[in-house]
């Protein structure tokens, strides 16, 4: 990729307690017989939308573009859904953690931040968003019924409720050991004083 380019996503941060929960969520999953790629933990973050190549020129505008978003929205708070996998259990490739309580909120969110993004003329991701934070990338498949069993098996979080009070823009530096995201900027969402 060009000096003059970066890549880029937006994302809300996570606390350390939250990550802790997931942790030993994704401790249950490494004990069980699935070849996968991990994510460390404290890299865990909720994406609302990656950008892909941003030209240097243009990270002024996404920060506008947050910054808007962020103030037309109220801080909430989320909790965790249950785990699933895409594309789907018999054809895991992604084991992760969906949210509940809050979810509409943050689909709004994202609505807003992608909505400014469009009006900017700025690059925004066609996918349907589906809100969720990554455990594993399944590197070698496994049956459906594995999967959802193994899903049944793993512990729940003990601490699931978190406030969403602001959004980050993460620059994003793919590594032989895992990609590198580094907060370029945050935004914060009305009411959090946090």
């Amino acid at each position: 990729m060009s000096d003059s380019q970066l890549r880029c996503f937006i994302a809300v941060p996570l606390p350390g307690r939250i990550k802790k929960g997931l942790a030993v969520i994704q401790s249950a999953l490494k004990g069980r017989p699935i070849k996968a790629g991990w994510p460390s933990p404290s890299g865990f973050h909720l994406t609302l939308t990656f950008l892909g190549k941003v030209p240097l020129h243009k990270i002024s505008a996404v920060e506008s573009a947050m910054a808007v978003a962020a103030a037309e929205t109220q801080c909430f708070n989320l909790t965790f859904g249950a785990l699933g996998a895409f594309p789907r259990p018999d054809k895991a490739r992604v084991l992760w953690i969906g949210l509940d309580e809050g979810a509409d909120e943050l689909k709004r969110l994202r609505q807003r931040i992608v909505s400014r993004l469009k009006k900017d003329g700025l690059p925004v991701e066609n996918q349907k968003f589906s809100p969720h934070i990554t455990l594993a990338r399944i590197k070698q498949p496994v049956t459906g019924r594995s999967i959802q069993t193994l899903m049944n098996l793993v512990p729940y979080p003990s601490v699931n409720m978190f406030p969403v009070g602001c959004i980050h823009l993460y620059k994003s530096q793919l590594a032989r050991s895992g990609a590198v995201h580094t907060s370029l900027c945050a935004a914060k969402l009305s009411g959090f004083f946090g």
